[in-house]
C-alpha cells in the first residue's frame, strides 16, 4: 500500500494539488473469514477504480497512464 501512497502524493505534487492527510483505518473484524472477505472486496473495488481512472486519463493526459499502470501492476 505504501507504493500507492507515494505514487498518489507524487501525482498530486505534479499538479500542485493539495495533499491529503494520512489516516489510519481500524476495521472491527474478529473472524478471519470476515477479514478475508473484506480484503477481497477492497481489492476488487480498488482495481476497478484504477481501471476507470486509466480510461479517464486516456482522454485527459495519456502521460499519466504510466503512473497508474505502475499501481495496477503492483495491485495485480
Amino acid at each position: 500500500e505504501e507504493i500507492y501512497f507515494i505514487s498518489f502524493i507524487n501525482f498530486l505534487k505534479a499538479y500542485n494539488a493539495a495533499l491529503i492527510p494520512s489516516y489510519n483505518y481500524s476495521f472491527l473484524i474478529n473472524l478471519i473469514k470476515r477479514f478475508f472477505k473484506l480484503t477481497h472486496l477492497i481489492t476488487l473495488v480498488s482495481i476497478n477504480t484504477i481501471i476507470r481512472l486509466i480510461k479517464c486519463l486516456i482522454a485527459i493526459n495519456p502521460l499519466l497512464i504510466k503512473l497508474v499502470l505502475l499501481i495496477l501492476t503492483v495491485k495485480s
